[in-house]
């Protein structure tokens, strides 16, 4: 279909203002902002030097037809970027893209070679094909990709992502063929491929202090794909967490303790193993932890606690360097017979990780109690690491794999350890035994 010049005027002094939907397509010659409600009937194309700016809180809508046709995609709406785009959300009035059809009923944004200064911030970018196609410069700082067959994709360019979310991609949360790519601080999650860089890709490809958690494949790249570089990820619940892609520094395996995935609120509760994990020890993922307490017995304590009275541990607790975690008179953990966290050294049974300080403090009449509900066996016990420290004190430790590993220092005294496949067990640390059973 070839547009008049008519249509051109219309669209290049566009100016959007009004509370009603503005149908819109064709070329952008000239500076533009659009704000409120847009309907892209057809293709868009924003030729240089000219500039598009979308105002936080708009909505743009592409139709389920192309009534413009000046991209690769004769069928699905295409906006397409040959000057500069500009989005503007915020966190609290993001700016969105969709169609009025079902999931990839319009194409995507497309930025394309010989583009300038593209910036999108607080978008949600959702059911097209391909959300973003990064054939120049883009920075995508916060913001979604959902439901889209491909969420972004680097073909040549430079795409660099903060912060952003990415969920429910059919085929690639993202995807890298060529350019450069760096994403950070990012979650991709419930997706195909969580990322991938295909046979004869090209350029480089980091992935940083990011959460790749309940998709099919995690990091993932052909056998002659280009490297992905990475470091300080949560790669975890994935069918396959690593596809020819090595585990980089700093990166670990656990569950991030998500306030609420099934509504998709993937921000950080307060024991999520994903806080204070990058290299900066800042947390991990887009959604840093705020003020949600973590739901039962598990994660990682962070600040000093005392455990009193009877409490079941759903998943591994760790205590981290320079916390103290107390077991107070006549409390009973019992360990769950799987692992919430599926993780440590063992997946699928709880363990007790010791880097700062436990102390379990009984009474002369009453014990505190480590067990399970399970056979003997069916829990692993406490692993004091090196550095860790803790203290038994009528204490006991019940039906465990090994009831105290001491890597780093142990003491007890006064304890029972009954129906362990071995009691105390040191490995490289000091153990200080008094009188016990």
């Amino acid at each position: 279909m070839r547009l008049s010049a008519r249509h051109f005027v219309l669209l290049s002094a566009l100016c959007a203002a009004t509370a009603a939907a503005q149908p819109v397509q064709g070329v952008i010659s000239t500076d533009t902002t659009w704000s409120g409600t847009v309907t892209m009937t057809g293709d868009v194309r924003v030729d240089a030097p000219a500039k598009l700016t979308i105002a936080a809180g708009t909505t743009i809508t592409a139709a389920t037809t192309d009534g413009a046709n000046l991209g690769t995609d004769t069928s699905r709406v295409e906006l397409l970027i040959n000057g500069s785009l500009d989005v503007q959300g915020t966190s609290a009035n993001r700016v969105t893209f969709t169609t009025s059809g079902a999931s990839g009923a319009w194409y995507g944004i497309k930025v394309q070679a010989g583009s300038t200064a593209n910036t999108i911030t607080h978008a949600l970018i959702e059911k097209a094909t391909t959300g973003l196609t990064a054939a120049g410069p883009v920075t995508v700082t916060g913001g979604r990709f959902h439901n889209n067959s491909t969420g972004a994709q680097a073909t040549g360019g430079s795409l660099t992502v903060t912060g952003a979310l990415f969920t429910n991609a059919g085929s690639y949360g993202l995807y890298h063929q060529s350019g450069t790519t760096s994403v950070d601080h990012a979650t991709f999650d419930g997706n195909y491929y969580a990322t991938y860089a295909p046979s004869g890709s090209s350029g480089t490809f980091s992935v940083t202090a990011s959460l790749l958690t309940n998709n099919s494949y995690g990091l993932a790249r052909s056998t002659s794909g280009t490297n992905v570089t990475n470091s300080f990820n949560d790669v975890w619940g994935n069918s396959t967490n690593y596809s020819s892609v090595t585990a980089g520094t700093g990166s670990f395996s656990s569950n991030p303790l998500y306030v609420d995935r099934p509504l998709q609120n993937f921000r950080l509760t307060s024991r999520s193993p994903a806080r204070k994990a990058d290299a900066m020890s800042m947390d991990v993922g887009a959604f840093p932890y705020v003020s949600d307490a973590t739901v039962g017995l598990q994660g990682t304590f962070f600040t000093d606690a005392t455990l009193s009275g009877a409490q079941t541990i759903l998943g591994d607790l760790t205590v981290a360097p320079g916390v103290t975690v107390t077991v107070a008179p006549g409390a009973t953990l019992t360990a769950a017979a799987s692992d919430s966290m599926t993780a440590g050294n063992n997946t699928s049974q709880v363990e007790i990780f010791v880097l700062g300080t436990l102390q379990v403090t009984g009474s002369t009449s009453t014990a505190a109690t480590l067990t399970t509900a399970g056979a003997s066996g069916s829990w692993q016990g406490v692993r004091v690491e090196a550095g860790g420290s803790a203290t038994f004190s009528y204490g006991r430790v019940e039906k465990a794999v090994v009831g105290v590993l001491a890597v780093g220092n142990a003491s007890v005294s006064n304890s029972t350890f009954e129906g362990n496949t071995y009691g105390v067990h040191a490995s490289g640390g000091t153990v200080t035994v008094g009188t016990s059973l």
